[in-house]
């Protein structure tokens, strides 16, 4: 596992779609260095790499959690 890699609000991340999160819809990735991924309308690109944009950030004591959405419009429409 490296280090975490800087990263701000805005930002686009590649992230893969490993599983489905705790609420509908969300689907939930990993970067490389460990850190969470929530992704809102992740689901639909469930076991694809889709660009992510970052809307939220949050550290604890167990790491990173990151929060966006697709950056794409491949993945859904927003509802």
């Amino acid at each position: 596992m490296v280090g975490p890699q800087p990263i701000t609000i805005g930002q686009e991340l590649l992230v893969r779609i490993v599983r489905p999160g705790d609420r509908p819809r969300q689907g939930i990735g990993f970067l490389a260095d460990g850190s969470f991924v929530v992704v809102e309308r992740g689901i639909f690109a469930l076991g694809r790499e889709i660009n992510v944009k970052v809307t939220g950030l949050l550290t604890t004591q167990r790491g990173r959690m990151v929060s966006g959405e697709p950056s794409d419009a491949q993945v859904s429409p927003r509802k």
